[in-house]
């Protein structure tokens, strides 16, 4: 049963990230690393890091949106965030982490751009 509800939960990761991939924001981290984070709805962050999804829900944050789970924390405001492991019993990250910039979308040229 608990393997079954753990095939159930990773499949509704892995919809929802699909279904939101076109909301898909990809961070750099000062250490050169990328991940790409989804935000399906104001309370949930879905993390492709380290090539594993990380399903994170919104906790209590006094500045910008913070989310915790799986043994992360992700606390984002504007354009950067900081990502820190969460140890077993912490509420909020001891560890300083890694601070994290949104990559801008590159440009797409369209073939009459490129003709020119």
């Amino acid at each position: 049963m608990k393997l079954f509800k753990s095939v159930a939960v990773t499949l509704g990761v892995l919809c929802c990230f699909t279904v939101y991939a076109s909301e898909t924001t990809i961070y750099q981290c000062e250490d050169g690393e990328r991940f790409e984070a989804a935000y399906p709805d104001k309370d949930t962050a879905i993390l492709n890091y380290g090539g594993e999804l990380k399903l994170l829900k919104a906790v209590v944050s006094a500045d910008g949106a913070r989310y915790a789970g799986e043994d992360w924390q992700w606390w984002t405001k504007g354009d950067q965030g900081n990502l820190a492991p969460l140890k077993k019993g912490e509420d909020y990250a001891e560890s300083v982490g890694k601070t994290c910039y949104m990559l801008k979308p590159a440009k797409v040229m369209t073939n009459q751009q490129t003709a020119k």
